[in-house]
């Protein structure tokens, strides 16, 4: 379903694009699965210029580079109402996994529980997999899958030029860009 009028196909590419910042957030969080099943992490190919990027803002803004990345993207496009409602929608919506995949992050750091490096290459191989306990590694690759998924269904809704539809997700971006 088409909402608040037609949207373009710059509109649909636009919206498409900002979900590279959730992907690249939660790439941490894959670390198990991309060590389970290597040919995975070719899933990750196509970003890695982003990563890299992304890498080098957190390095030279002392680790503050996703903070950057998230107000920008917040005040330039979900707060600017002279952009078409879908785009700034699906810009809250991918935000929004961003955050969910930092507060997990963050929590299971406070909690002492994980440690993710803030951005790790998919393609480099990962030692200390094995010696995880099996609670640590499921729920790694839920919080993973779940983004990945969110993002993924997303991405193909937004090319579509429909509204992706995730549960409380959807919500709170409605309420944001109303």
């Amino acid at each position: 379903m088409t909402w608040r009028g037609s949207n373009t196909i710059q509109d649909r590419i636009f919206s498409c694009l900002v979900y590279i910042f959730p992907l690249v957030e939660v790439v941490g969080f894959g670390m198990f699965l991309f060590a389970q099943i290597p040919g995975l992490a070719m899933i990750y190919l196509p970003l890695l210029p982003f990563m890299m990027v992304y890498a080098l803002l957190n390095r030279f803004l002392f680790g503050y580079g996703s903070f950057l990345v998230f107000m920008v993207m917040y005040l330039a496009i979900v707060r600017n109402e002279n952009l078409r409602h879908f785009l700034r929608f699906n810009t809250m919506q991918c935000l929004m996994l961003a955050i969910f995949a930092y507060l997990c992050q963050a929590v299971l750091g406070l909690l002492g529980i994980l440690r993710i490096p803030e951005i790790i290459s998919p393609l480099s191989p990962i030692s200390s997999v094995s010696s995880a306990p099996l609670p640590l590694v499921v729920l790694s690759d839920v919080i993973f899958l779940a983004v990945w998924a969110g993002a993924v269904y997303s991405i193909v809704q937004a090319a579509r030029g429909l509204y992706s539809e995730l549960p409380v997700i959807s919500e709170a971006s409605y309420a944001q860009t109303r």
